[in-house]
């Protein structure tokens, strides 16, 4: 973090900076620092990996956005299941909305994990608060870890359980490109690919959502 702040500072001497480290971010100062970043007029915020991620959503914004993420697979599975009605029984749309409910269930289970810090921030400074117009992200490899669903084996390297501090940042990624247009997140690392070539699909997962579902690849599998 200082040293962010330190290159931060040489390039724009002019720059309102705020830098927040683990020890200012103690529980008893949480609040407070959270405030200084809602309502401070910064050019820069530098803050670390731990105390990011201790950021929570609004409990509102929580079940807004399992809501919508529900009502997307509800609608793929309704879709089936006019189709097999116009062309009579179909064993692939069968399976494919049986595959669709058990997704829908897994979506809202990891949903649910995902926000479980919601309830007990309630009263204080929210992720969905700060009008956050750019997240940039240094040594992005750490949040390589989303789960990947897919049905090919004998793949190395695909993690299919994930990890709660990368659905975390998944979430942040997402609501800052919803807020600004798509844009507004830039992840830099010196080994985007370290284990296996699904890492490039993870990195497309974050950064490039709507262009791979544009080009229907943004199941694994497909990709």
């Amino acid at each position: 973090v200082g040293q962010w702040e330190k290159m931060f500072i040489n390039l724009y001497p002019k720059a309102k900076v705020l830098a927040i480290e683990p020890k200012n971010f103690r529980p008893q100062m949480r609040q407070k620092v959270l405030m200084q970043m809602r309502d401070g007029d910064y050019d820069g915020i530098i803050i670390a990996y731990s105390c990011f991620e201790m950021i929570g959503f609004s409990s509102e914004y929580a079940a807004n956005y399992i809501k919508n993420q529900l009502e997307v697979i509800k609608e793929r599975i309704d879709g089936l299941a006019k189709e097999s009605i116009q062309s009579g029984y179909n064993w692939n749309n069968y399976f494919q909305r049986n595959k669709l409910g058990k997704e829908k269930e897994n979506i809202s289970k990891m949903l649910s994990r995902a926000f479980e810090g919601c309830t007990y921030i309630e009263d204080g400074v929210t992720f969905d608060q700060m009008e956050i117009n750019t997240l940039f992200l240094d040594e992005a490899h750490n949040y390589k870890n989303l789960p990947i669903k897919t049905h090919l084996t004998r793949i190395r390297g695909i993690n299919t359980k994930g990890s709660a501090k990368c659905q975390d940042m998944l979430l942040k990624v997402r609501y800052v490109q919803n807020s600004n247009n798509g844009r507004g997140v830039v992840f830099a690392t010196g080994t985007p690919l370290s284990n296996s070539i699904s890492d490039a699909f993870v990195m497309q997962t974050y950064l490039q959502e709507k262009d791979m579902q544009q080009l229907r690849i943004a199941n694994f599998d497909d990709w």
